[in-house]
């Protein structure tokens, strides 16, 4: 299945987006193959032109899947194993919608493996400085987190979210929007936004009572409103979007 054509509407931070949020790669493979009829191997590539394929291998067909599936809630995971085994025209569609909203982590799961270094030093800030600042003042220890400015989101007239900070898992990098580049955002929300990413980090994302991934459990937000300003950042954040969004 190739990438959709669809123009993506997201920007880069939802606090209750799932979208960044990728599980383990081996807890991805049992639970599709789990509901699958019978074996089969599965492939995580990081490919961005075929995002879904089945080809016929060594010893029988291969699934490959790419990387941003591992954010796949249930009803996804269902509509790739239908996929696999008998395509029809409803579970091509829930694909596609899935695929359709997260074009940005197709993007950062394509080129997340493959980059070697990260674009700390910006016009205005350097977020090396404020990710050991952060780090620092709260005492987070998380040896070996990286962080760096992220890609422009589409215009805003295209949007109907921003999402500021992303946290990849499987190379430790926070990535920050650029638009929070500018003397005109007060560095308390910056510091905000690294902080919110680290502790993506301290917490990785955990099965809940029914069976989805809870994000942002209850130890993150009681760490999360720790944060020195976090009722005057969350302000500024509802502020900015309108602005962005108006």
């Amino acid at each position: 299945m190739p990438a959709p054509n669809a123009p993506e509407q997201l920007g880069l931070f939802d606090p209750d987006s799932e979208s960044a949020s990728l599980r383990p790669e081996e807890e991805f493979k049992a639970a599709l193959a789990a509901l699958l009829p019978e074996p089969i191997p599965i492939v995580v590539t990081d490919n961005r032109s075929v995002l879904i394929s089945v080809r016929p291998g060594k010893d029988g067909r291969v699934i490959r899947v790419q990387r941003a599936f591992l954010a796949a809630d249930a009803a996804t995971l269902r509509a790739l194993a239908r996929f696999v085994t008998r395509p029809d025209k409803r579970c091509r569609q829930k694909l596609d919608l899935f695929l359709a909203r997260r074009r940005e982590l197709i993007e950062t799961c394509a080129r997340g493996r493959r980059e070697s270094t990260v674009v700390t030093r910006g016009r205005c800030r350097d977020l090396k400085a404020v990710l050991g600042r952060v780090l620092k003042e709260y005492g987070l220890k998380l040896p070996g987190l990286r962080i760096g400015w992220g890609r422009p989101a589409p215009s805003a007239t295209a949007r109907r979210t921003i999402k500021f900070g992303s946290y990849s898992a499987p190379d430790r990098t926070i990535r920050v929007h650029p638009d929070l580049d500018s003397p005109e955002v007060p560095d308390f929300f910056v510091d905000y936004i690294v902080y919110h990413e680290a502790l993506h980090a301290l917490f990785p994302p955990e099965p809940s009572p029914d069976g989805k991934r809870l994000v942002h459990n209850p130890e993150f937000k009681r760490f999360e409103k720790k944060f020195k300003s976090y009722g005057e950042a969350r302000a500024y954040e509802r502020e900015f979007v309108r602005r962005k969004l108006a």
